[in-house]
């Protein structure tokens, strides 16, 4: 696969992670963000001790180029 084609696969891309307590307001308020920018995003969890580690991991559903946008890093 070249590197274009890798560039334009959507997949879950990791966005951000938080700390619990207080992380779990703020990741429910930047996937409400990230909605309104049009993508899909959600909490991840990849291993079940990730659920109870006091971190909360959001992912974005997009394109490596569109995610290097989103964090403002190309555009």
């Amino acid at each position: 696969m070249s590197d274009s084609k890798r560039r334009d696969l959507r997949r879950w891309r990791f966005w951000a992670c938080f700390l619990a307590p207080e992380g779990f307001v703020r990741a429910k308020g930047e996937i409400d963000k990230l909605k309104a920018k049009g993508f899909e995003a959600k909490i991840w969890a990849p291993l079940p001790k990730h659920k109870t580690s006091g971190h909360i991991h959001i992912v974005v559903l997009s394109t490596l180029t569109e995610l290097l946008r989103l964090a403002g890093v190309e555009k």
